[in-house]
């Protein structure tokens, strides 16, 4: 029996793994080694006696014990033979003070191991640096000679002030220059980069830039390069700090230009790119950060340096969070997630786990992202005292509870995370986050006006500082002292704005500022001046923008800026001094341009203004008038724009939501099509009873949403440009105030935005009614009736079209390319997939070529490689020299649209199709009827080619009435039947 099998065994009996730390001190003194040793010793004896889950289990605990152990169990073993022995064992001591004490007990080998230091700390692996760097300075300080006592000092003041030593640090440094009187210039810079940074660490910012810019000077005056450049690094830190973010972003780039290109150097090149990267994001910029610190993950690698590794990782996958790119983020981090469990890199766990929570939140599943957060907590039984990471997670788990309605619990665990940030000295940081959460402050609580008030006046971080002073202006606006609020927002904006305009910081406090003027100050005329001030500097942010996605993000990031903007010009325009018709096309012009940026890059277009959608009404209005209308969905409100040709331009203001509007696409999907991943399953719609499902979710909206048809006549064309969520509501299909439904009165047709819509008819390429046809039809394999998929051909011919079918092995997409270049009208009968990710790689599933059975409908259970073969994707379609005028889409749920963001709204095959040089696109929003869906498209096709001079608008009206007026069968007037099919892009 060893003599720690009874620690062992103690460890067996342990219920929580946070008590380990406290297990393992009580024990001691014990030779760690040899506890390791046994621990793996008796799992091999328990797996070769068959006793498999003891061998597993004890396995398990090894590297929980590892992370646990004091380092003085590490150094208690016999001892130290050689110099090097020694400086091995003095690094498993945690103290200076207790490496020093060792040391004295082998004063001989302490004083060889001096003159053997600087070889074996350069020797030192990347992630031990700093642990080595602390025994070389006890050694050189105690035993070397008066250059090595020098060097050693500065070492040692860098180990204290990592350890929060400010004094004792500055005292070593002090002994230092006293040391090396007659020291060399470069030597005492090297003195300098350490008072800067310990003046950075004690919270003195403006001391420490001022002297690293003296220092910087004087290092470049003398070729020091290396020196300069921990100067430079320096100074970009700092700079940020104190939130003078472009010149930060300077100092970064000279940083790393004076960087050499050796592997040594990789792993400072690593630290100075993700530094640069994070400065990048602070102004806006998460591409170039994005790049940076893919460089940096490559730079760290190189060098070894997993900690920097992890850190560029880690930051890449956050800045696809903060652009808004949340289902990319959360692979990334699940990625990660995965690489650190396999590695049984224990410390990586929790802070992924509380990244990939926050996408959770953010997705908005905040039950998955509240368990999220509690498996981060129990993922870190080494620190019972806490760490800045634990608090993070206890206010993550509050957003969690917040979101699900559990206001008191939320509240607790905002307090526990403010107690566990201070317990681990983040006071800053924890009173930032609590600022912005806590809502009151009852009980225990810290009452919270008070809490602001005397951190705002201590805090010296200025990050943190803008946080806590704009939670606490609106405190104090909200107790009625509206004078004081105002100036504590004045004092904030001015500070930031001095330190850097450009910031986003600046742009986040202008902001609020000019909500606070908006909603409860009272002083409209200022906050127009004020959102129009931020709303340049997006335009600036979006004018410097090459990749064409990242505008989109740019636009959803600061949303709330054109939301405001729209509340103040349609709201209230007298407050502002404005008449309504300027301050309705300032509003136009405004939602225009939040609306399809990517689109609109990708098609080199600009966004419509008020005047040129008059315009463009007046060259493609039919005779008997029509008009636009353009929505836009804020969180609170939705606006609506109307452009008709017998009236000017009008705007309203519906209290409907983005959060109500979601909630009816989402019923709407469920009433329609079914949910059996729910609990209990829930079939189809029965499609000869379709009233036996309300739809009052979607009724109630009628009324509000279609008040804009009092600027229309009767029996007219009306182009709706929905946005965000209103792409999956049929607009047609809702009541009017009367309740009669709205396309009894007016037909409906829709386009992405009046933007684009204007580039689709700009494309001048008319219908031709008695030309060539294509009917493409595929099944899957997990079809019950793959017939019913290929009998679409007839419906064409039937109208007289000359007919060309492509059906089941034979419609691959090559064939089908070639095909779509001779006819006029192209009818899919299909599967369409929708990648919200890459919405160009959406697609049509065909079969592929030479395939002896159907293809999977189930395309993300697929390879990419595999997805190649059998999607006609809109990107295939961009070099063809002619596009069909009318492609119908016959598919389930082909106009289903993927939010993706709320700057490029949806991602669907509609808009691809349409963005690839499509004219017309006739796609369903859920799963359509077969029978009913079969007549009106029939019914289509026969107007079409019956009335050659009829517009295709007109075709489609009369189709739809023709299924509504249909008496043999009256369930046919549900929106179910004569509501799915809608007609995008063109309509003449």
């Amino acid at each position: 029996m060893s003599a720690t099998s009874p620690i062992i065994e103690r460890l067996m009996l342990l219920d929580q793994l946070k008590h380990l730390p406290a297990l393992l001190e009580a024990e001691m003194p014990f030779d760690g080694a040899e506890l390791l040793a046994d621990l793996r010793a008796r799992s091999s004896s328990a797996e070769a006696a068959g006793r498999h889950a003891e061998a597993v289990f004890l396995l398990s605990l090894l590297p929980q014990v590892e992370a646990a152990l004091p380092r003085s169990a590490l150094a208690v073993a016999r001892a130290p033979a050689t110099p090097m022995d020694l400086l091995d064992r003095l690094l498993a001591l945690d103290s200076l003070l207790d490496q020093y004490l060792y040391a004295r007990q082998y004063p001989d080998l302490a004083r060889a191991a001096a003159l053997a230091a600087q070889s074996w700390f350069a020797r030192a692996r990347i992630a031990d640096v700093y642990r080595h760097s602390a025994v070389f300075a006890v050694v050189t300080v105690c035993w070397g000679g008066p250059d090595e006592r020098a060097q050693g000092r500065v070492q040692w003041s860098a180990a204290l002030r990592r350890r929060g030593a400010m004094r004792a640090a500055l005292w070593q440094l002090n002994r230092a220059e006293s040391d090396a009187a007659e020291c060399t210039e470069r030597f005492r810079l090297e003195i300098l980069t350490a008072r800067v940074a310990l003046l950075e660490k004690s919270g003195e910012l403006e001391t420490a830039i001022r002297q690293a810019y003296q220092g910087l000077a004087e290092a470049e005056s003398h070729g020091y390069t290396d020196i300069a450049q921990i100067f430079h690094h320096s100074l970009a830190a700092n700079l940020r700090n104190m939130g003078r973010t472009s010149a930060a972003l300077v100092h970064a780039d000279s940083a790393l230009a004076l960087l050499r290109d050796e592997t040594g150097m990789s792993f400072l090149r690593a630290f100075v790119l993700n530094l640069r990267g994070i400065i990048q994001e602070d102004l806006g910029e998460y591409d170039l950060g994005a790049a940076d610190y893919a460089a940096a993950e490559a730079a760290a690698e190189r060098a070894g340096d997993e900690r920097s590794r992890f850190t560029a990782a880690t930051n890449h996958a956050m800045s696809l969070m903060k652009a808004g790119r949340q289902r990319e983020a959360l692979h990334a981090f699940e990625q990660i997630l995965a690489d650190a469990r396999r590695n049984q890199q224990h410390r990586k766990v929790a802070p992924t786990l509380n990244n990939i929570a926050q996408i959770r939140l953010e997705m908005g599943d905040a039950a998955g992202a509240h368990d999220c957060f509690r498996d981060a907590i129990h993922a870190r039984p080494t620190m019972p005292q806490g760490d800045e990471g634990e608090m993070i997670s206890w206010f993550g788990a509050g957003d969690a509870l917040s979101r699900l309605g559990n206001d008191e619990a939320a509240e607790q665990m905002y307090f526990v995370a403010l107690m566990t940030g201070m317990t681990a000295g983040c006071y800053e940081t924890a009173l930032a986050f609590y600022a912005s959460r806590v809502t009151r402050t009852d009980g225990d609580h810290y009452a919270l006006h008070d809490l602001l008030e005397s951190a705002y006046a201590e805090s010296a971080s200025w990050p943190h500082r803008s946080v806590i002073g704009l939670r606490l202006a609106d405190e104090l606006i909200g107790k009625g002292r509206k004078e004081e609020g105002y100036a504590l927002y004045v004092e904030l904006l001015a500070e930031t704005t001095s330190r850097d305009p450009e910031s986003l910081e600046c742009l986040r406090i202008r902001v609020g500022f000019a909500s606070a003027l908006a909603h409860r100050l009272s002083h409209p005329q200022a906050a127009l001046k004020m959102l129009q001030e931020a709303l340049q500097h997006v335009q600036r942010l979006l004018a410097r923008t090459q990749v064409p996605d990242r505008r989109a993000e740019l636009v959803d990031e600061h949303f709330n800026i054109y939301e405001e903007l729209l509340g103040l010009l349609v709201g209230d325009p007298d407050a502002l001094g404005l008449d309504e018709g300027t301050a309705w096309r300032l509003a136009f012009d405004l939602h225009e341009e939040a609306k399809s940026p990517t689109t609109l890059s990708r098609l080199a277009t600009s966004p419509l203004t008020a005047s040129e959608a008059e315009t463009l009404l007046t060259q493609v209005a039919p005779p008997e008038g029509m008009a636009f209308v353009s929505f836009f969905c804020g969180q609170q409100h939705t606006y609506v724009f109307v452009v008709a040709t017998d009236a000017g331009l009008r705007a309203e203001r519906v209290g409907i939501g983005r959060d109500e509007l979601r909630g009816a696409t989402e019923g709407l999907r469920r009433t329609f099509n079914g949910d059996p991943e729910s609990f209990p399953p829930l079939a189809p719609l029965r499609a000869r009873a379709p009233h036996r499902r309300s739809i009052k979710f979607l009724d109630s909206l009628g009324p509000d949403l279609t008040a804009f048809v009092r600027h229309t006549k009767p029996g007219t064309l009306i182009c709706a440009a929905p946005h965000g969520p209103l792409h999956l509501i049929p607009l047609h299909a809702l009541p009017l105030a009367d309740g009669t439904r709205l396309v009894l009165r007016n037909c409906v047709t829709y386009g992405p935005s009046l933007s684009v819509l204007a580039s689709v008819l700009h494309r001048n390429a008319p219908l031709r009614r008695n030309g060539r046809a294509l009917f493409v039809g595929v099944a899957a394999r997990e079809d019950p009736n793959p017939a019913s998929f290929e009998t679409d051909g007839a419906l064409l011919a039937a109208a007289g079209w000359r007919v060309t079918e492509l059906t089941g092995a034979d419609a691959h997409p090559a064939v089908v390319l070639a095909a779509l270049r001779e006819v006029d009208v192209a009818h899919f009968t299909c599967h369409g997939y929708t990648d919200p990710t890459h919405p160009m790689e959406s697609g049509l599933v065909l079969s592929a070529y030479g395939a002896r059975q159907p293809p999977t409908k189930y395309i993300r259970r697929i390879s990419v490689a595999r997805r190649s073969v059998i999607l006609l994707r809109p990107t295939q379609l961009l070099g063809q020299p002619r596009l069909p005028t009318l492609l119908t889409l016959r598919a389930c749920s082909s106009a289903w649209q993927a939010e993706t963001n709320r700057g490029d709204e949806s991602a669907g095959l509609t808009r691809e199709f349409l963005q690839a040089g499509a004219r017309s696109v006739l796609s369903t929003l859920w799963n359509v009827h077969q029978e009913s869906s079969g007549w009106l498209v029939s019914a289509l096709y026969a107007r079409i080619t019956a009335d050659p001079s009829a517009p295709l608008w007109r075709c489609y009206w009369h189709a739809q009435q023709e299924l509504l007026n249909r008496t043999d069968a009256p369930w046919l007037g549900h929106p179910y039947h004569f509501a799915p099919m809608v007609l995008n892009g063109d309509w003449r």
